[in-house]
């Protein structure tokens, strides 16, 4: 029995078309612009406790993390420099 492990994205922000297999479709899902924003999102909103974070918050940590070759070190770095989440206010028990 033959698997076809090929398939199809589509309606995505830039993941559309083809791939053919898993390391391809992780190959493309790395390589999105939209995923690597989305992951320096779910990290500065769970740095900040929160579940949507500000847009200008994100902006930079999520440029700085794409540029940065998607590097996680750098992120979480940006992410504890940022002004977002030093002047973030106490959280009160």
């Amino acid at each position: 029995m033959t698997v076809d492990h090929s398939g199809q994205v589509s309606g995505t922000q830039d993941l559309d078309g083809p791939y053919d297999g898993a390391v391809d479709l992780a190959h493309k899902i790395a390589a999105s612009a939209g995923v690597q924003s989305c992951v320096a999102s779910k990290w500065l909103g769970y740095a900040l406790g929160l579940e949507t974070v500000p847009q200008a918050a994100l902006a930079p940590i999520a440029e700085g993390f794409i540029a940065g070759g998607r590097d996680f070190q750098g992120l979480l770095i940006d992410l504890v420099k940022s002004d977002a989440f030093r002047l973030r206010p106490a959280v009160l028990p």
